[in-house]
């Protein structure tokens, strides 16, 4: 259940960057970078939390009926 949790929050942190990112297109160019460098880390730790659960899904077949 933690690494759900978690996967939801890394899901969330990356939408609202997303969010933000996108807001900012039109701003200045250094606006946008920082943006867009917030959204690619934090769907990095995204695609990390998500390969963590699938593999211990995988280990301990959790989620199976």
């Amino acid at each position: 259940m933690r690494l759900v949790l978690e996967c939801s929050k890394a899901a969330w942190d990356y939408s609202d960057a997303v969010t933000i990112m996108g807001s900012r297109a039109r701003a200045s160019d250094l606006k946008y970078a920082h943006a867009r460098d917030a959204a690619e880390s934090r769907r990095v730790v995204l695609e990390r939390v998500q390969l963590i659960l699938d593999e211990h899904v995988t280990e301990h077949g959790c989620f199976r009926e």
